[in-house]
Parts: C-alpha cells; sequence; structure tokens
C-alpha cells in the first residue's frame, strides 16, 4: 500500500516555520508532508537543484556529528608526565641537576624517558585503532536532484535534499516521510527497542516523543522492510543522534581509581620528601655541619624516598595489559582505564545487541493440539520435535504459511545480523522454515504469489495469495487481534474445527499470556478462495499462533556466572518492555526465579531527587523503560554508594551513560559510531565474555601494581631510616 502526497507549490507559514530559511522548519512531525516539502523549498518530484544544495551546504555545513577532537602528539606526550608522583620525580631531577648530583639526575631522567615513551606508544596505538573504527563509518545515500537519483556521500546531505529509502538502507539524517510503500524501521539503537516500527506519511502532534514520530526517519536506524521517499529536515548535531551526542558531551569526565590513589599517595609522599628534607638540614646545622653540605643530603635523602620505579612499572603494568586485552579483542583508549577494570564492581549492560543478539527467533507455535517448542532459551535451534503424524502436518503448515508470507531473504552463510535483507521477524520465520526442511524456492514454484496485501499499521497483518488455475491459497500472519476474528474454524490434527466466540476470546488470552512473557506473538491463517480478486479477510482457518524471541546472546549466561564467582553485579538497564526485560533477565540469571513482579524498576518510577527510592534502585537488578538522561541518573547512585561502575552499550542511546560511567565499554562490531566514541574500551568481537576477561586482566594488573607499591615504598623508606639515622 502506498501512501504519497500531492504537489503543493506554496508555503505555508503556520505549519513550516518561516518559509525564506530551508533550516528554520520547527516540529516537522505535526505539519502535513505537503507543507513540510513546500517550506523546504524542496520539489517533491525532483528535489533540489545542485546549487541550492551547495549553497545550503556551505550554510548549514556538512551532515556530521561532532567528535572528541583528536588527540595530537604533542597532548600525548605531555600527558605522560602528568600526576603527583611523576612531577616530584622531575623536581628532584632538576634539584640533583642544579646542586651537581649528575648521576642522580640522568637516573631520574631516564626512569622518566622510558615511562613516557612506552606510555606514549600504548596510547598513540589506542589512538590509531579507534581513528581506523571511525572510518568504517562513511555511508553512501541515494538522493534525487536536478529529477536525477544519485548516490552521494552521506556527509554532503543538505536540509531539503530528497532522500530514497529502502529495506537496507541506514538513514543517513533526520527526514520527513513523503511516501511510504510499507515502510519499517528498526529504531533499537535509538530507543532501545528490538521491534520494527513501521512509518507512513500521517502528521502526530508536536509533543510526541522522538520513538513515536511513525512520520519521520531519525540518522542511524535502519529501513527493515519497505520503500519510500522523505525530505531531510535536520542534518548533524541537530538530528536526535545529535541531540544525544551532545548529552554524551555534557556528561561528567572521572578519574579513575588508579589515578585518584597515586594523587593520594604523590601528596603523601611530598610532605613526606619535604618533612625528610627539612627535618635533616636543622638536625646537620644544629650539629654544626655545613649549610650547603646538608643540603646535598637532604636532597639525596629525598630522592631516595621518592620511588622512582614506581611510574614506569605502573606504566608497563598497564601497557602490557592495553596489549593483551587488544589481542583478545577489547580496544582500551588510555592506560589507566585499564586499571579501572579490576576496581570493577558494577556493570551497567544494556540488553539490545549487548545481552540479546538483536535478532528474532522462532522457539514456539500454540497449535489447537497443544503446543511445540522449536527453540531454547538461549535462541539456539532445537531438532525438529517429534509430535504425532497428524499434528506434525499441521507444523508443517504452520513453516509454510510463514514462508509464503513473507518479503524477507534468507540469510547466506557470511550474512551478519545486521546485513540480513529483511525484517528480522520474516527473517527468523525463513530461518525456522528451513531448519524444519522446507525450500521455500521450491514451495514458491509451487505456490506462485498471485497477489498480495503488505502490512498496514492499521490492520496489522499481511495477506498474500497464491496458488493456479481453480482454487488459490491464503497465507496470512498478524497480530493475534487481528487475524483470529477473521476465522472461523480452526485446523487441528483431526481435521478443521468451528470457532465460537469463547474460542475466539481463548486464543486471544494465549497471545496475551505469551506477550507477558516477552515474547513476540503474531497468529498465522490459511485459506481458499475461488478468484484471485476475491476478499480474504474472511472464513480463514487458524492454523496458531507463533511466538518469536530476541535470544540472549550464547556466551552471555557464562560470563555472567563468572561475574557471579567475582563479585561484581550485573544491573540491565533497557528501554524495552519491562516483560521483556524481565524474561530475558530471568533467563540469563540477572533475576532469581521467585524474583516478585515489582523486581524490574520501571524508567517513569526512578526518580534520583527523591532519596526513599535510593535503596530500591541500588538493589534492583533490571530496569525497563529508561531513556538515556536516567542510565545517567542510575550510574551516578551508584557512584554515589561508593561503586566503580562499567556501562555496556552499542546504541546511541547508550552513550551519554558510556561517558558517565567510570569505564564506557562498547561495542565495536554493531556498535554506531556516537557509542564508540563516547566509550573508554571498544569490545571488537562484540562479546560480553570479553568484559569479564578485561576485568580478571585489569584486577592482575591492580594486584601486582599494589604488590610493587608496597615493596618499593618498603625498601626506600629503610634507606631513609639508615641514613638518617646514622645522620
Amino acid at each position: 500500500m502506498i501512501a504519497t502526497i500531492p504537489v503543493q507549490t506554496t508555503a505555508r507559514p503556520d505549519d513550516s516555520g518561516d518559509a525564506t530559511d530551508p533550516g528554520s522548519i520547527t516540529a516537522p512531525w505535526a505539519g502535513s508532508a505537503a507543507a513540510v516539502v513546500s517550506g523546504l523549498h524542496t520539489d517533491p518530484d525532483r528535489g533540489l537543484t545542485e546549487s541550492d544544495a551547495s549553497e545550503r551546504l556551505a550554510r548549514h555545513g556538512p551532515n556530521r556529528l561532532a567528535v572528541r577532537r583528536r588527540r595530537p602528539i604533542g597532548r600525548i606526550v605531555i600527558d605522560q608526565f602528568r600526576g603527583p608522583v611523576v612531577i616530584i620525580l622531575a623536581a628532584a631531577a632538576v634539584a640533583s641537576l642544579v646542586l651537581g648530583l649528575r648521576l642522580e639526575a640522568t637516573a631520574i631522567g631516564l626512569v622518566l624517558a622510558i615511562n613516557a615513551v612506552i606510555g606514549f606508544t600504548a596510547e598513540w596505538r589506542a589512538v590509531r585503532s579507534m581513528e581506523a573504527l571511525r572510518s568504517l563509518g562513511r555511508a553512501q545515500v541515494r538522493v534525487r536532484r536536478d529529477g536525477v537519483d544519485r548516490m552521494i556521500d552521506d556527509e554532503s546531505l543538505v536540509i531539503g535534499d530528497l532522500v530514497i529509502v529502502e529495506g537496507g538502507d541506514i538513514v543517513a539524517a533526520d527526514a520527513r516521510i513523503i511516501e511510504s510503500n510499507t515502510l519499517a524501521v528498526d529504531e533499537s539503537m535509538l530507543t532501545g527497542e528490538s521491534e520494527s516500527v513501521s512509518r507512513s506519511i500521517d502528521p502526530v502532534p508536536a509533543d510526541t516523543p522522538a520513538s513515536d514520530r511513525r512520520c519521520m526517519l531519525h540518522r542511524g536506524t535502519r529501513i527493515i522492510r519497505g520503500s519510500g521517499r522523505a525530505v531531510v529536515v535536520a542534518i548533524g548535531m541537530q538530528t536526535e543522534v545529535g541531540r544525544v551526542a551532545h548529552l554524551t558531551a555534557t556528561a561528567e569526565d572521572t578519574t579513575t581509581p588508579l589515578e585518584r590513589r597515586l594523587e593520594r599517595l604523590g601528596a603523601r609522599l611530598l610532605w613526606l620528601v619535604l618533612g625528610i628534607t627539612v627535618l635533616t638540614i636543622v638536625l646537620g646545622v644544629a650539629r654544626g655541619r655545613p649549610v650547603l653540605e646538608m643540603l646535598e643530603i637532604g636532597v639525596a635523602l629525598a630522592v631516595a624516598a621518592i620511588p622512582e620505579g614506581l611510574p614506569i612499572v605502573a606504566t608497563v603494568a598497564l601497557a602490557r595489559g592495553l596489549w593483551r586485552l587488544a589481542r583478545h579483542h577489547a580496544l582500551v583508549k588510555r592506560l589507566a582505564a585499564v586499571e579501572v577494570l579490576g576496581a570493577t564492581s558494577v556493570i551497567i549492560a544494556d540488553k539490545t545487541g549487548t545481552l540479546t543478539e538483536n535478532r528474532m527467533r522462532v522457539v514456539r507455535f500454540e497449535l489447537a493440539d497443544g503446543p511445540i517448542d522449536l527453540g531454547a532459551a538461549d535462541g539456539t535451534g532445537t531438532p525438529p520435535p517429534v509430535v504425532p503424524s497428524e499434528l506434525d502436518r499441521v507444523r508443517i503448515e504452520m513453516h509454510e504459511t510463514m514462508a509464503l508470507c513473507n518479503n524477507a531473504a534468507l540469510p547466506s552463510a557470511g550474512d551478519a545480523g545486521d546485513d540480513r535483507p529483511g525484517d528480522p521477524l520474516e527473517i527468523a520465520m525463513l530461518v525456522a522454515a528451513d531448519e524444519a526442511g522446507i525450500d521455500r524456492s521450491r514451495l514458491l514454484a509451487a505456490n506462485p504469489e498471485r497477489r498480495e496485501e503488505p502490512f498496514d499499521p492499521a490492520t496489522r497483518r499481511m495477506i498474500t495469495v497464491h496458488g493456479g488455475e481453480s482454487r488459490f491459497r491464503i497465507a496470512a500472519k498478524g497480530a493475534a487481534e487481528s487475524i483470529v476474528p477473521s476465522c472461523t474454524s480452526i485446523r487441528t490434527g483431526s481435521g478443521d474445527r468451528r470457532l465460537t466466540d469463547d474460542d475466539h476470546r481463548s486464543w486471544l488470552d494465549r497471545a496475551d499470556r505469551l506477550a507477558a512473557d516477552g515474547l513476540r506473538v503474531l497468529a498465522v491463517a490459511t485459506g481458499s478462495i475461488t478468484d484471485v480478486e476475491d476478499p480474504v479477510d474472511r472464513d480463514l482457518v487458524l492454523l496458531g499462533l507463533v511466538a518469536l524471541r530476541d535470544p540472549p546472546r550464547r556466551d552471555v549466561a557464562a560470563a555472567l556466572e563468572h561475574c557471579r564467582h567475582a563479585g561484581l553485579r550485573v544491573v540491565m538497564a533497557t528501554g524495552d518492555h519491562p516483560g521483556t526485560a524481565r524474561r530475558i533477565a530471568l533467563d540469563l540469571g540477572i533475576l532469581a526465579p521467585d524474583a516478585s513482579d515489582d523486581a524490574v524498576v520501571l524508567g517513569g518510577d526512578f526518580r534520583p531527587d527523591d532519596h526513599r527510592h535510593d535503596a530500591r534502585c541500588r538493589h534492583a537488578s533490571v530496569f525497563a523503560r529508561v531513556d538515556p538522561a536516567q542510565k545517567i541518573e542510575i550510574i551516578r547512585l551508584h557512584q554515589r554508594a561508593g561503586s566503580i561502575v562499567a556501562m555496556t552499550g552499542d546504541g546511541v542511546n547508550d552513550a551519554p551513560a558510556l561517558r558517565q560511567a567510570d569505564i564506557g565499554v562498547a561495542m565495536g562490531r554493531r556498535g554506531t559510531a556516537v557509542a564508540r566514541e563516547a566509550a573508554d574500551m571498544v569490545l571488537q568481537d562484540d562479546a560480553f565474555a570479553s568484559i569479564v576477561r578485561a576485568i580478571r586482566h585489569g584486577r592482575v594488573i591492580d594486584q601486582n601494581i599494589r604488590r610493587f607499591v608496597h615493596y618499593l615504598l618498603s625498601c626506600n623508606l629503610s634507606e631513609v631510616a639508615v641514613v638518617l639515622g646514622a645522620t
């Protein structure tokens, strides 16, 4: 079903803002599509002219998100000489040089130089790796200019550009839809919700939140079904993604536990050095020794009191940990962040794409003769169930109907999850049919498609008609409340049985119970007609319900078990439905099987300014329906309680929290550019288990540094005590 707009040649200032400025439209989702196009001075058929596009590019700048400026080489070098211990050593080297103690000054200088070289090399390699990741984010977009469709770099998009989108495309800017052919979008990277969302050209109220603006396409989201046209209304930092990126920039920078401990150690060493120097000089002068001689002795003791090996040992330990983590696909941007992993006590993890696969899988059939489980809780496939032959015929017919009523393509062996063409829900149905031994190409050859009623948000169903000469086969799927009322009978192993009103209510109740269990539920039906143009939404035969789940990642359950043994708390924070969040948390063991219904805290119930809720929220393990700002408050709540917090995520909505956390961990493959920029560590294999491995390495590094500090201080202070006593 194609929705489009009429051509309008006059501006509508009341809908579109100031028609003289193509960048001044406010709330484009609230005005009609025609008014938005007209207000942007764009031809709805030919798009912008090249001269208009060039002028707007010069006026508004490129379609680019602001990222942290690349750290210059000089800044990385200077950073190696920061810190109280290094400053004290540098001062001691200068004092030794002034007093003619060239050997001591040279030794200290060599220590500082080696420390700087190792630290610079490690951090420079991390910077170069991040730049390589950043370069992967560039894309091409299809636009229409001067009536000609062409591919351009996404940074060249301007406000008013007419973009053409279809299944598989990544949206490059915020755009108002002006033509929709059953468009559906995956917005999980922006909202945290794993379900696809249908799109239309109909306006919505001006105060509608971004996640509910059905007539808009937002930057970074993915088209999973259909095609259409849209006019760009915001680029760069003015997009919804840009707004979240700005929120990321305002998140507080935090110092690492190692940095804080070294600062405290440096302050104490400073007072110790001053005390030893003054005491030595005063005692020596009081006994009649020359002042210059006592100054030399005082400086020598001060240098002896400083553990000059500490910076280089800490740097070597952190650099070695950074390189080891890189070999295990964990890229750390700065050395001090490696140690934070060892001090981490709470991990706040996003659900979609981090704990789950962000892809659907068929796990259950509800048939008239009983349920059939098709997948494990972790999303792994199971062999075809052993069922009576008559019931198995209904199961096979379910698979065939889902494969016929489908516009997706079966993924090839090399396809990654995000590269699969089509709606993840439809892909899951094709995968299930393939695992059941159904060859879709042969099925379509025997039952060629003659007609299609595509999915419509109003009807919430899709129906296709197949077959040949005298009778045509109907394949239908959709929401239970849409399909079940259209069915007059149900298929059983022994034949069809009439459906009563009570039966209708019973099947709708079944669908509600499955949905409450965190599953995505569709009803599947079949039927037949004698003419291809006959009505297809009546007298259908219900085959049953199909339940799908976004399964947990296979390595997550074991990783979470390691976290529990290591004394690490794992808290799940997601924008998804509370029922879905609860189900995933139960499957992974984040929630105990006997957890109460209020174990899941809703974002709307979380009030950081109400201290009465602090205790409950600190002990909560699952947060649902949370937005980016609420994730930041959850992290701050744990930080105020003295916890060292790690945050994992992959979407734009996770970026502010990644920046606020003591250490932010982003996914390198599925993760968005905004998330990778905000994080301190990027997992190049997207494996949650890599975080546990990194924390283990971090704890070993932390223990090694502690032991060496104790060793150095005990040796140095004993030397000082002997010399001072003799003096």
